[in-house]
Formats: C-alpha cells, sequence, structure tokens
C-alpha cells in the first residue's frame, strides 16, 4: 500500500478500492454545554452516570444550511427529560418547524446528493 501523504492522496486511495465510498464535506461550527437534568426517583438510570447531559448548538453552511441542536447522554432517559426541559418554553410555531433525526440519518440524505429541507 502506498504512503499516504495528505488528505487528497488519502481520499483517492479509499474511492480506489470501492466505488460505493463517498466522500462529504461538512462545515459546522459549534459550541457544547453540559445542562444539569434533574434525576426522576423512578428514573431507570443508573445513579452513578450523573444529573448532566451534553447539549451541542451547531451551524452547518455545508452541504445544507442547517441549525441543530443535539442532545447526548448514556441513558435515553435523561435524553428525554433534556428534551422536555429546553423545549418547555419554545414557542410551538417553532417547535413544529423542527425535525427529530439522527445524524446518521442526515448523512444518509446528503450522501445520496439529497437535502433534508426539500
Amino acid at each position: 500500500m502506498p504512503l499516504v501523504e495528505n488528505k487528497e492522496q488519502f481520499i483517492e486511495l479509499v474511492q480506489s478500492h470501492s466505488n460505493s465510498v463517498r466522500i462529504l464535506s461538512i462545515f459546522k461550527q459549534r459550541e457544547q454545554h453540559l445542562l444539569p437534568i434533574e434525576n426522576d426517583p423512578k428514573d431507570k438510570c443508573d445513579k452513578r452516570v450523573g444529573e448532566l447531559v451534553t447539549v451541542e448548538i451547531s451551524h452547518l453552511a455545508s452541504p445544507e444550511n442547517v441549525s441543530t441542536l443535539s442532545i447526548e447522554h448514556s441513558c435515553i432517559d435523561m435524553i428525554m427529560a433534556a428534551i422536555a426541559s429546553i423545549m418547555r418554553d419554545v414557542d410551538k410555531q417553532i417547535y413544529r418547524g423542527m425535525i427529530f433525526m439522527n445524524y446518521l440519518q442526515a448523512v444518509k440524505i446528503w450522501g445520496l446528493g439529497k437535502k433534508i429541507f426539500d
């Protein structure tokens, strides 16, 4: 296998070994915050996990102009509690315009050359 010296050579090498590989350029600005969430006493989560979820606010300029809000935690109950907490005071008109999706779903759409908001 040849020595890879730069990004262009790497992309060329990967694409030469498979015609199903597609390289996407994603330009993203992001900021992350820790948001405290109160644990419900009936919560199934392990209490050692903690009471913080990671919230990421991003703006993607490419492949599509879109803003995102991501919530991360190892327990789905904590994620659902964070969504409820964040969305509590959001105008319902704005809320209805949001799309809930996994980031990998977005990458798949972009990989097909499509846009999420078409």
